[in-house]
């Protein structure tokens, strides 16, 4: 029986290197996870904080372009422009009239201070212009 004996003896030190064997492999692969999940944690608040610094440049991006369209819509339209040059230039004559490129007649006379008072949205412009 010894013969028997020691076979199941041998078969069962095989085991126990098995489980040993097993069990440090356990160990590492544990210790992998725990780095692994610390390291996912880690990249999960970076994320987090460049997601929020990213709509904070997107929001400041925006308000920069409506407030270059609000710029580009409250300045000088051309057409007042051309026509304030107009009045500018036909101030210091009196001629009395004449015909622009557009067909209409211009009355040459000297109301630019008058115009100007007129597109001034101060009160006080209004009062001196209405006066």
């Amino acid at each position: 029986m010894t013969n028997g004996y020691s076979s199941v003896q041998a078969e069962t030190e095989e085991l126990a290197r098995k489980v040993e064997s097993l069990s440090a492999e356990n160990v590492l692969l544990k210790s992998e996870i725990n780095r692994l999940a610390e390291s996912s944690g880690k990249m999960r608040v970076e994320n987090a904080t460049l997601g929020e610094k990213l709509k904070i440049v997107q929001m400041v991006q925006t308000e920069g372009i409506i407030l270059k369209g609000i710029e580009s819509k409250s300045a000088t339209p051309k057409s007042t422009e051309n026509l304030l040059s107009r009045v500018n230039n036909n101030s210091s004559s009196n001629d009395t009239s004449g015909e622009d490129e557009n067909g209409f007649c211009d009355k040459k006379s000297n109301i630019g201070p008058k115009l100007y008072q007129l597109l001034d949205t101060s009160p006080r412009a209004d009062a001196v212009a209405a006066g």
